[in-house]
């Protein structure tokens, strides 16, 4: 996640890469420490280098919060969305999977197939690597009927040393496949 000396870098890139949505799972103080600096308003718009940021919305949900940025670079102006999920607890997992489910189905539905996605949390391999395999999973699964579940944590891991850092969050791939096969999409 940004942290003080990395949010203009943060939103740059975002800006660069035409980002539509950035999904943090992480909160910015967990267990006595700073994780992720604030990268948006809460209130008054901020500026972040030549990026200016707007909250337009902001929603609360039970396990996430859902809000509109308004974001002003050099050269355009675009709306992001953040979905901020804060029941996660570093290293470990989410405690009802149905949420993460609903999650993912809310990523999927502000996001086109071939437009960058932005995932982190304060570290950037454990949450993130587990809600980044199963996205890729869970899209495996819809266009090809099976999913290679080792072989996308062996290529995650390539290219980012621990991505998915416990058992638990392993095993969280592999229930939240499973429950979105049996299932499939619902809302609670």
């Amino acid at each position: 996640g940004p942290i003080p000396s990395t949010t203009i870098d943060f939103w740059n890139m975002i800006c660069k890469y035409n980002v539509k949505v950035i999904v943090m799972l992480a909160q910015c103080f967990e267990d006595g420490k700073n994780k992720c600096n604030a990268y948006w308003p809460d209130g008054e718009d901020v500026k972040f280098g030549t990026v200016k940021i707007s909250l337009k919305s902001e929603k609360k949900y039970t396990h996430y919060t859902l809000r509109h940025l308004e974001v002003e670079s050099l050269d355009k102006t675009m709306t992001v969305v953040q979905m901020q999920y804060v029941t996660w607890p570093d290293k470990g997992v989410p405690r009802n999977l149905s949420s993460i489910l609903s999650l993912w189905q809310k990523v999927s539905a502000h996001r086109k197939d071939n437009e960058f996605l932005v995932v982190h949390c304060s570290a950037g391999v454990g949450r993130t690597g587990t809600f980044i395999a199963m996205n890729y999973l869970m899209k495996q699964l819809e266009n090809e009927g099976s999913v290679d579940i080792l072989g996308c944590m062996s290529r995650l891991r390539e290219d980012r040393p621990q991505m998915i850092q416990t058992l638990e969050q392993y095993k969280l791939c592999f229930s939240s496949i499973l429950l979105h096969h049996l299932v499939g999409t619902t809302s609670i």
